[in-house]
């Protein structure tokens, strides 16, 4: 029977792939970047320049591997733009229901899909901001913007150095929307109120239009947002502040949140704009995190934030430091063991230490109920791996040998691991390369 998707690998070895970065303009590569491995992270700049307003630039942090659409709004999103996506989306869909998939590239299964959804929100964004000018008394116009949707990937590292890479939903970066806002009758409190329900409106869409994308009417999807992790924190009676120059001083000690979160807060502050945030994350379906808004009082103009740098969707592992700890801690403590138990008992020692890394992991994600015996079998793996090379480096070292020998055998042991995984990963692309002709 044909190879099903629930029995391909869950993640990948991302140390033993390398991945080129390619820009494309209507499926047409114009730019490639250099050689590099799964999930390392890249940077990708965007500039936009205006005669009368100058050139500023959209700087975003990728992943190695992700696939991201580039949605652009130039004033406005056509009838026709959309309706062309959509008859691309349905000849595409005919051919896969069909099985020929002769001719369909990456743009046609995942650019198309990706790019309908950007413009979707660029669409609905324009249409409700021109209710909302119509309903306060105000003329806009849109100067150029645009919204990143992708699909994301969730990084496993060892000390700062990509394993593992697995799919993780989606993300969604309007990280340039910007409106020429006018009062008709001159009054400026008009404008900052636009600007307030407009920013609380394109926060909002970033969790609503995927979720309308993705959402059947038996299996309903919820995304992420700044306004809906504030709304959340909020039902989970969380405490919300309002962080100003008045009352930072006071404010900042109680908050339960990354270091990055608390130096955005302390810059925005000292420039004069205030901070609305929770005081603690949220646990919102596996997802750990904050949303945050700074706000400019004088304008209405807002950032929406969620923890870890981007506006909405899902995140980048926000606790790969604290599992990268956990998992160096329980090596040395397996180590330790076998040298001090025998390797019998160290062993089984082992094992219950490898058990207690895989709950630990998964209270960092906030799933316990989400435990599985592969989980527990991948982590046992590892732990036992490495825990036999630093067991062998340790029995060495302890025995006097010399530095050269200590060396040698590290290379030994980390071969096997090497080959294990270069097996792993070219069964997993047998298994691609046979669907793709199944």
């Amino acid at each position: 029977t044909p190879i099903q998707p629930s029995e391909l690998p869950s993640q990948l070895p991302a140390y033993l792939i390398n991945v080129k970065p390619e820009l494309r303009i209507d499926g047409q590569v114009v730019a490639t970047g250099e050689i590099t491995g799964l999930g390392d992270t890249n940077i990708f700049n965007m500039t936009f320049s205006s005669p009368s307003h100058g050139s500023d630039q959209i700087t975003n942090l990728i992943d190695a591997g992700v696939y991201q659409a580039i949605g652009l709004n130039l004033g406005q999103i056509s009838g026709d733009q959309l309706s062309s996506l959509k008859a691309e989306l349905e000849e595409t869909k005919a051919k896969l229901e069909a099985r020929i998939v002769g001719g369909l590239t990456k743009d046609d299964l995942v650019g198309d899909f990706l790019n309908t959804i950007a413009l979707t929100y660029h669409a609905e964004f324009n249409t409700k901001n021109f209710i909302t000018s119509r309903s306060i008394g105000v003329n806009i116009a849109t100067l150029p913007s645009e919204t990143v949707f992708s699909t994301n990937l969730k990084v496993l590292t060892l000390f700062g150095i990509p394993r593992y890479a697995s799919s993780s939903g989606y993300a969604m970066d309007a990280d340039r929307l910007v409106n020429v806002v006018i009062a008709k009758d001159g009054k400026d409190e008009k404008e900052t109120a636009f600007m307030l329900r407009s920013g609380t409106t394109s926060s909002a869409l970033e969790h609503q239009v995927p979720e309308q994308f993705f959402s059947t009417t038996d299996s309903p999807v919820e995304g992420i947002s700044a306004v809906k992790a504030l709304q959340l924190a909020n039902e989970f009676k969380i405490p919300i502040y309002k962080i100003t120059h008045q009352n930072f001083t006071s404010v900042m000690p109680q908050l339960q949140l990354d270091k990055q979160v608390k130096d955005d807060i302390q810059n925005a502050v000292n420039s004069g704009k205030e901070v609305t945030v929770s005081k603690t994350n949220i646990n919102f379906n596996g997802w750990n995190g904050c949303g945050y808004i700074i706000l400019n009082p004088e304008t209405g103009a807002a950032g929406y934030l969620l923890s870890g740098g981007i506006n909405g969707g899902l995140e980048e592992d926000p606790n790969a430091s604290r599992k990268d700890a956990i998992f160096f801690v329980s090596i040395m403590a397996s180590v330790v063991s076998i040298l001090v138990f025998g390797p019998l008992l160290g062993l089984f020692v082992t094992l219950l230490i490898a058990a207690a890394v895989t709950a630990a992991v998964k209270y960092l994600d906030g799933d316990l109920s989400s435990i599985t015996p592969k989980d527990v079998l991948k982590y046992v793996a590892d732990v036992v791996v490495w825990t036999a090379i630093g067991a062998g480096i340790a029995a060495l070292a302890i025995s006097g040998a010399p530095f050269l020998l200590v060396l040698l055998t590290i290379l030994l042991l980390l071969f096997p691991v090497a080959i294990l995984d270069y097996i792993f990963i070219n069964t997993f692309l047998i298994y691609k390369r046979y669907l793709e002709y199944v």
